[in-house]
């Protein structure tokens, strides 16, 4: 009996070890329903049941439809479908779309929904209390517009052009907004657009038209000076007719605004009983640019002692707008031309320039002049130009000696003896003989970088910046071959001393 169930065992044993395996199942994919309807309003969620053997899936709203329909994957197999009410009377339709994506040849699915129209549609609509604002073009100030819709889940912004931002601000608020704007700065008006614009296309966007007026700019004039001085203080030239500062003309600098070519001018006012036309004005009327150049006529020295005013009138043809008066002085001739006001020891003197005006049958003058010019160290002077810069001091003497005739060798000196200083040859060429020196004189034009007679110089930086007239004393040539000893005895009329000597050669650097 033992035997039979052992036989039995083994037998039951090996009729389970081939036992054959279960086929493995064919993929597969089942979606149902495949037809969703739902009401227009209201409408209840459905449910679609997705059944998928051996493959892996994704859903898809087919378009626009994710607007208006809602799909939740609730991980068990099954979506849920939601729609939102239809606004509109027409059906509406979209197609979800289950598909595979594992690479098997599982074709997909889709279901169609299907949503009633409404019996009435839903309104959706933007008003707002003002479509028209305007702005002051100064310190204006902000406007509200108040916005009302109608309509579920109705919402709206702002939108105008860029180049409108750069002076129109806009603040959102709940169920309004407020528009500010900057100063205006042109004479002439400014506009912007604002649009209202709805988050839903039903509703009509809504136009708000933002205009500024223009910047009015009443009619003005200022004038200014082109020393810096005031009106009071004006222009002041010296008895030569000559800026205090060695600068070009003096100019009246008008600014006028709204204010035509012909409706300002400048004139001239002296005082009664005294020298009219001395003053010269050239007048220039640009748009941006209006300017009165003050200048002396003929610039001719003013040989009194006392001074002499005049008045610039600046007169504009529109009510409220001027008279500018800005005074002109002419400093009278001063006693002594000299503005070093101290005994005076010459630097030593380490170059020269030597100029020879030579006697002849033609002119018999009887005499010969020379202009000498010397400079200490620091003075550059270049012949071109015949100017100095730098900074030391420079002197240049005119003096006459017996008459020298040009030769063939070219060999010229200058006599020795005591040259003796006498006036001015410009003013008094009768004086004008051998052994003697010119007086200074002040030059017409140029004075100091050009002089006219004798005179001491002080240079720094290229400025003049000290002057001695040479009045009396004289001058002591010596020479030793090729080397010259000058002793200088000057005085300035200032009735101060200029004294120095100069030792070597002197070979003229032109002769004429």
């Amino acid at each position: 009996m033992k035997t039979k169930l052992l036989i039995l065992a083994a037998a039951c044993l090996a009729a389970v070890s081939c036992k054959p395996e279960e086929p493995e199942q064919k993929p597969s994919l089942e979606v149902s329903p495949l037809d969703l309807t739902f009401e227009a309003k209201e409408a209840a969620p459905q449910t679609v049941t997705v059944e998928a053997v051996n493959v892996e899936w994704k859903y898809t709203l087919a378009g626009d439809a994710s607007q208006w329909v809602t799909v939740t994957d609730n991980e068990d197999g099954t979506l849920t479908v939601s729609v939102n009410d239809n606004p509109d009377t027409q059906q509406r339709t979209a197609s979800l779309n289950i598909e595979v994506t594992d690479g098997s040849k599982v074709k997909g699915k889709g279901v169609t929904i299907i949503q009633a129209g409404a019996e009435t549609p839903a309104v959706y609509e933007i008003s707002v209390d003002k479509t028209d604002l305007t702005f002051e073009a100064t310190a204006a100030k902000a406007q509200e517009v108040k916005v009302t819709t109608e309509g579920e889940g109705l919402t709206w912004s702002i939108e105008m052009e860029e180049a409108d931002k750069t002076w129109v601000t806009v603040t959102e608020g709940e169920g309004k907004f407020t528009v500010e704007v900057a100063d205006n700065p042109e004479e002439k008006d400014r506009t912007a657009v604002l649009i209202v614009k709805p988050n839903i296309d039903k509703a009509e966007e809504k136009i708000v038209r933002v205009k500024q007026v223009a910047l009015v700019i009443p009619p003005s004039m200022e004038i200014s000076l082109s020393n810096g001085a005031t009106p009071e203080e004006g222009f002041v030239f010296n008895y030569a007719g000559e800026r205090l500062d060695n600068q070009p003309d003096y100019q009246i600098i008008i600014d006028a605004v709204h204010i035509e070519e012909e409706e300002w001018d400048a004139t001239v006012e002296y005082p009664e009983g005294e020298q009219h036309d001395w003053v010269n004005l050239l007048i220039n009327k640009f748009d941006n640019n209006n300017l009165v150049t003050v200048a002396l006529k003929d610039k001719q020295i003013y040989e009194s002692k006392d001074p002499r005013t005049a008045t610039i009138i600046i007169s504009s043809s529109v009510e409220g707008i001027g008279p500018f008066r800005v005074n002109v002085t002419q400093q009278g001739k001063p006693d002594f031309l000299s503005d070093i006001l101290e005994n005076v020891e010459m630097k030593p003197m380490i170059g020269y320039d030597l100029i020879l005006n030579t006697d002849n049958d033609t002119r018999n003058w009887g005499y010969s002049t020379w202009e000498l010019k010397l400079w200490s160290e620091g003075v550059e002077f270049k012949a071109s130009t015949a100017q100095f810069s730098g900074t030391g001091e420079r002197i240049s003497i005119k003096f006459a000696s017996e008459s020298i005739f040009k030769n063939d060798e070219g060999v010229y000196y200058i006599p020795d003896g005591t040259y003796n200083v006498v006036l001015n040859y410009d003013d008094n060429p009768e004086v004008i003989a051998p052994l003697t020196v010119s007086t200074g004189k002040r030059a017409l034009w140029g004075h100091p970088k050009s002089t006219n007679g004798t005179w001491f110089l002080r240079m720094d930086a290229n400025n003049y910046v000290g002057q001695a007239c040479i009045s009396a004393g004289s001058m002591t040539v010596e020479r030793t071959g090729e080397t010259y000893k000058l002793t200088f005895n000057f005085e300035s009329d200032a009735q101060f001393d200029v004294t120095g000597t100069y030792e070597g050669e002197l070979t003229p650097t032109s002769v004429l």
